[in-house]
């Protein structure tokens, strides 16, 4: 399986740092879901990463609110209180 996860990152002093992973999923399912996200153009801390595990990588801001969201839902999928079939951890 091609397998991609999208990341929630910070940048601190020119340094991206990963905050949290979602879960794995086809690198369609996650381009889709890329995309489907607005990108804050005025943010400037945090990113969404999308990483195919292959050394390729999409990236652009997103807002605090966004990225608070992202990090929630990824933590309930991987404590088993929100369960999506399509993922693969």
């Amino acid at each position: 399986m091609d397998c991609s996860s999208l990341a929630v990152c910070m940048n601190i002093n020119g340094t991206d740092l990963t905050l949290a992973w979602g879960p794995n999923k086809t690198k369609q399912q996650c381009l889709d879901e890329y995309h489907s996200i607005t990108a804050d153009l005025n943010a400037k801390t945090y990113t969404l990463n999308l990483k195919d595990h292959a050394g390729s990588t999409l990236v652009k801001p997103i807002s605090h609110r966004k990225a608070s969201e992202l990090m929630d839902e990824w933590g309930d999928i991987q404590n088993n209180l929100n369960q999506d079939l399509d993922i693969h951890w």
